[in-house]
């Protein structure tokens, strides 16, 4: 999802289109929430990153196991790691919400 960014993220995406990525560009910026919006209602992926997300190796692995292990779920996720100096630490691993 390139919410009109003046870089060339169409070439930067185009290696990843024979592994099913598309690229998706609106005619004019709506902004973040917008963009957001736009790029998970085009997709039906099992992950979705935004431009300061960073997924680590093994991540996906991880969501896979606990989903696994509870058949009762409707998602898992993963608290997201502080950086920067005197970030305070949070919560690491996969977090299971169970289905209504």
């Amino acid at each position: 999802m390139d919410d009109t960014s003046s870089e060339d993220v169409a070439a930067a995406t185009a290696r990843y289109a024979a592994a099913g990525v598309r690229y998706v560009r609106p005619a004019e910026n709506g902004g973040l929430s917008a963009a957001s919006a736009t790029g998970q209602a085009e997709t039906a992926a099992e992950a979705f990153l935004n431009s300061d997300d960073l997924l680590l190796p093994g991540a996906l692995a991880a969501l896979e196991v606990a989903l696994e292990a509870r058949p009762d779920a409707a998602l898992a996720f993963c608290h997201a790691p502080r950086m920067g100096r005197g970030a305070p630490r949070r919560r690491a691993g996969p977090l299971v919400v169970p289905a209504a």
